[in-house]
């Protein structure tokens, strides 16, 4: 019993001394990725994030509204609840979060049992050794706090990765969606230009038969029917692929039925935005992972500078031995062995590896912040150019729009013509493929301008919030 008071008490001053001189010793903190008001711009280069007057303002969580589509509001929150890609970043992020839970678990104390034979040097008696051992290594140089840095990187990694599968998978069932409806009427429309082709054709050969027309004029119109055909075929096609992508970002193994009846093309209300650059730090997911990359690289340079500094563990053993050779039966066969005291492992000279080892991570951690820098910059970038294509394909829609008006009053004023007897059926026919050619430009121009408002909420990283921060 004195010795293990002994042993105890040099245990106590040897902790002390070693605490007290690593009192000195400063733990190494996180580094902040800069400030996004040092990156971005204060205001967008374009005008048209500035909210206009009676604007329909939509959220980032629920941008797609704007369309006024019930049925595309449905696909979105099913793809939010079955897509696969979406459903895998989930478990990815709850393996992250019981990794983070136990981060810094081996800086517990930790118990041990274990029973082993051995043998006696003279190799004549053979002894069971049993006990309990307990280890308590102290976290010191921030080692433990480096590890909880990596944890925590691995889960916002985790959470970017999710955020980053929502705002694809969502802006590629609104993109698909806006393609599958503008296919089907297209097809309505060039079928409309297809019955004006063959009304044209039959037209035509009456006037060459009986010499009011020449024969070139017969067969180009004849050349324009069959040009109308490759493109109903490809427009057939285009709505095919699309109800094949729209069923895989669902989750399912075969489109709807539902989805093949077609309906109207998604049209756009009027949007205006409130939001600034550097709004883009909560919502874009590859600027939330350069920050998580900033701080694995925080917890990896926190590992390597605690590696050049001793480790310092306490320990506890109690060791009993059993000669079991013997037949006799005595306390003298059963042996006890306490220990307590402290482990320390001093790194003396290691040809600089460890200080190596340091100043290449600090280099990582350079080379993070740039990267940060970067993702900000290309978040930035890729905004504006949609902002950019966004206010482009508003003004070619609007001049669309002016055309087929145009054409419409060329019609009735043909068509008052014709009653008159100053016009031909001939030239109504042509008027009425003129219109035609309007509508599906018409009908090009809300698809690209539905695009173009799509790759904007997706550069801004535009998503429904999980579950969780959604009841938050």
């Amino acid at each position: 019993m004195k010795n293990i008071t002994a042993d105890f008490r040099l245990t106590c001053l040897l902790l002390v001394l070693v605490l007290g001189g690593l009192a000195g010793c400063t733990l190494i903190n996180p580094l902040d990725p800069p400030a996004a008001a040092q990156i971005a711009p204060a205001q967008w280069a374009h005008p048209l994030l500035n909210p206009e007057a009676g604007a329909i303002k939509p959220d980032l969580t629920s941008w797609w509204t704007a369309f006024a589509d019930p049925q595309l509001n449905e696909l979105v929150n099913l793809a939010n609840v079955q897509n696969l890609t979406i459903a895998q970043a989930q478990d990815r992020i709850r393996r992250a979060r019981i990794q983070l839970g136990h981060a810094a678990d081996e800086f517990l104390p930790e118990l041990r049992a274990h029973a082993q034979p051995n043998e006696s040097i003279s190799a004549r008696d053979t002894y069971f050794q049993y006990g309990l051992d307990a280890t308590w290594e102290l976290s010191l140089f921030g080692r433990k706090e480096s590890l909880q840095q990596l944890a925590q990187a691995a889960m916002q990694t985790s959470e970017a990765e999710s955020q980053a599968a929502r705002v694809s998978v969502v802006a590629e069932v609104v993109r698909t969606y806006i393609e599958l409806r503008t296919s089907q009427q297209q097809q309505q429309l060039l079928e409309q230009q297809m019955q004006l082709s063959q009304a044209k054709i039959r037209l035509l050969a009456v006037r060459q038969r009986l010499g009011l027309q020449a024969a070139k004029e017969l067969a180009e119109a004849n050349s324009a029917a069959l040009l109308l055909q490759i493109n109903q075929s490809k427009s057939q096609q285009l709505a095919e692929s699309a109800l094949q992508r729209l069923a895989l970002l669902l989750g399912q193994s075969s489109p709807d039925v539902q989805w093949q009846s077609a309906a109207t093309q998604p049209q756009l209300g009027a949007y205006g935005f409130a939001q600034l650059p550097v709004d883009m730090l909560r919502t874009r997911p590859e600027i939330k992972a350069a920050e998580a990359a900033v701080l694995q690289a925080t917890g990896e340079l926190g590992l390597a500078r605690a590696d050049v500094y001793p480790y310092l563990s306490l320990g506890t053993a109690y060791l009993y031995s059993t000669n079991i050779t013997s037949n006799a039966v005595s306390d003298s066969l059963i042996h006890s062995t306490p220990a307590l005291g402290p482990t320390i492992d001093i790194p003396l000279f290691d040809w600089g590896r460890r200080r190596a080892v340091v100043k290449a991570q600090q280099s990582a951690m350079d080379a993070s912040l740039l990267a940060y820098r970067q993702a900000v910059l290309e978040a930035v970038a890729e905004t504006e150019i949609a902002l950019s294509a966004l206010l482009s394909q508003k003004q070619i829609l609007a001049t669309t729009q002016t055309n087929q008006t145009g054409r419409e009053r060329e019609l009735v004023r043909i068509q008052n013509l014709q009653r008159l007897g100053f016009a031909s059926e001939l030239d109504s026919l042509n008027e009425q493929q003129q219109i035609v050619d309007a509508r599906l430009a018409l009908l090009e121009a809300h698809a690209s301008h539905n695009l173009a408002f799509v790759a904007l909420y997706k550069s801004l990283g535009g998503a429904p919030l999980p579950a969780a921060e959604a009841q938050n």
